[in-house]
């Protein structure tokens, strides 16, 4: 039984990071960035066309048919190769986003569009604030359990135990919703020195819980990783677990 255990906290490790990878492609702004630099292009490529069209038509008006001629060749020709260009990045590419397999079986796709650790103070709990949205075709019951902040001094990627009894979060989210909400890491009091130990990145400060979403018209569950590390860097104050993170069942040993 212990070497199952064990297996059990690898796969829901490995469960976070496959679904986090999700949660990184969408908020990474690298796609939307991509179809400005298309749109940019397509503009220029028609503009293009247009004076090539343009300068054909005076060849002809003049009686210069030969010279007409060869610059309406050029234009239709680049017209050709700007509609192939463009057939392709609206049409083709989104259409290998979504999959036959997955427009005939519509599901759910809940991820956390942002979120956000508030100031940490001495004498306080920690407070996380989040956006969660779905993105998928249908709506999604979403659950989030045994919320845990722990305080390590050991820079390398623990095996992190939830915590029961710790407040729950539930909440319904139709297509395309976005959903605020926040988990309130009550349990562990700040001290000043926890938090000069955090900046001085002498310590790590883990946040991270049980998360699923149900597929209501299915019955289906998915799994929705909440693990994040304090960062005094960022907007946000978090980034996501290190990939080597591992997570035990409250009450295992390590193993």
């Amino acid at each position: 039984m212990p070497p199952r255990r064990n297996d059990r906290g690898k796969k829901e490790g490995h469960d976070h990071a496959k679904a986090k990878a999700v949660q990184r492609a969408n908020s990474n702004p690298c796609p939307r960035e991509t179809n400005r630099l298309s749109a940019f292009i397509f503009v220029l490529v028609f503009v293009a066309v247009g004076i090539l069209f343009t300068i054909a038509v005076a060849n002809w008006q003049k009686t210069n048919l030969w010279a007409g001629l060869w610059w309406g060749v050029g234009g239709f020709l680049l017209f050709g190769i700007g509609a192939a260009f463009a057939y392709y990045y609206y049409v083709i590419k989104p259409a290998e986003a979504f999959p036959p397999s997955t427009i005939s079986n519509p599901r759910p796709y809940v991820v956390f569009k942002i979120a956000r650790l508030r100031e940490l103070s001495a004498g306080s709990y920690p407070v996380i604030e989040f956006d969660l949205q779905n993105i998928g075709a249908t709506e999604a019951s979403v659950t989030i359990r045994n919320s845990t902040c722990q305080f390590v001094q050991d820079l390398k990627p623990p095996n992190l135990q939830y915590q029961i009894g710790t407040s729950m979060f539930r909440t319904t989210v139709a297509p395309t919703q976005i959903v605020t909400g926040r988990v309130n890491f009550n349990p562990l009091i700040l001290t000043d020195d926890m938090i000069k130990e955090l900046n001085d990145d002498r310590a790590r400060l883990y946040f991270y819980a049980r998360g699923e979403y149900v597929d209501t018209p299915s019955g289906r569950k998915y799994p929705l990783p909440f693990c994040y590390v304090y960062n005094r860097e960022m907007a946000s104050h978090l980034i996501f677990c290190d990939e080597g993170v591992t997570f035990k069942e409250p009450g295992e040993g390590d193993k």
